[in-house]
């Protein structure tokens, strides 16, 4: 992801120095496909080659970003599609992925020889300035002094001034930085978030789930409830319309025999009633049962996640203790 991203960058960046023609992706891909090339695995001179004269290029770029420990290296050659020969070079350490943006800058100043420039104008309203943030992977939401702002990529107006910003995507690390706006300033700013869950995320999501567990606790107990209640109230209900069921046989006259009759039937439609509710309890205690115990194993989970990315020191009279607190 993080090579995909260098590249993205360093073709904007050759393009914005105006130096060179540079044949964008889409005539790349459709000239490549027309010819039937697999460009993938193509990190080598005589490949760059061969796809130069493919495109019919005077110059091919290509590269490598390179991990050795924490450090990071970027590292790019310039090769003359007609001789083979590679014309310019340059690498570039970073002891962060975060640097990336500035490295492809300081490669693209050596191979052209020209810092970069970006050719825009912004018409900003006074006391404003415009920020720009785009996200690896997009779509992630963007916080502003604690307050949600919209998501990537985002492109709006701000005050002048700082402010706390935070963006953060569920499955990715958050990250946060403070953000200063100067009047008339574009800001531009790229993220890229690691996977994983941070402290924020998992006290979120076990919050979530610890009150699903008690929800689904509530509805289960209710359902055991309706089940013995209507179970119970149908035996109750249906012994009396057997008794009636038998004093209606018994019965001396016809207006006697039709009074026991309707109470007869009111009791038994009753008993049946309460007979479905009881069922309906069961399927109730079943489904409530099920997400209890989802929501049960959810809220271990991202307990346990967030006590391992959370530790504190113990504080004793003895001693004093520092407190800790790490996001990994």
């Amino acid at each position: 992801m993080e090579a995909s991203i260098a590249s993205d960058l360093l073709r904007s960046e050759v393009v914005s120095s105006g130096s060179y023609h540079v044949l964008d992706r889409a005539n790349m891909s459709s000239i490549l496909a027309e010819q039937s090339f697999q460009q993938s695995g193509c990190t080598d001179s005589a490949c760059a080659v061969q796809l130069g004269q493919l495109l019919n290029m005077e110059f091919m770029i290509y590269g490598m970003l390179l991990k050795a420990g924490t450090v990071f290296y970027l590292a790019v050659d310039m090769i003359s599609v007609e001789t083979s020969q590679i014309v310019k070079s340059a690498k570039v350490k970073m002891d962060g992925i975060d640097g990336l943006e500035g490295a492809v800058k300081q490669v693209v100043t050596e191979i052209t020889g020209i810092a970069p420039q970006k050719k825009t104008t912004s018409l900003v309203s006074e006391g404003f300035g415009v920020v720009s943030i785009t996200s690896q992977p997009m779509g992630c939401e963007v916080v502003i002094d604690g307050k949600p702002a919209g998501s990537t990529r985002y492109f709006k107006e701000l005050k002048t001034g700082k402010y706390q910003v935070i963006i953060r995507k569920d499955g990715f690390l958050p990250k946060s930085f403070e953000l200063e706006v100067e009047e008339g300033a574009t800001r531009e700013i790229n993220v890229i978030l690691r996977e994983g869950v941070g402290i924020e995320e998992s006290t979120s999501k076990a919050d979530r789930h610890r009150r699903g567990v008690k929800r689904n606790a509530l509805l289960l107990s209710g359902s055991a409830v309706l089940f013995g209640g209507g179970y119970a109230g149908g035996l109750l209900l249906n012994r009396r319309g057997q008794k009636l069921y038998t004093s209606y046989m018994n019965a001396p006259s016809s207006d006697d025999a039709e009074s026991l009759g309707d109470q007869y039937t009111r009791t038994y439609n009753a008993a049946d009633a309460l007979y479905i509710a009881s069922e309906c309890g069961v399927a109730f205690a079943g489904v409530s049962l099920t997400w209890l115990l989802v929501d049960l194993g959810l809220y271990k989970k991202f307990k346990k996640l967030k006590e391992m990315a959370q530790v504190k020191a113990v504080l004793t009279p003895e001693r004093k203790a520092l407190v800790l607190t790490f996001q990994f």
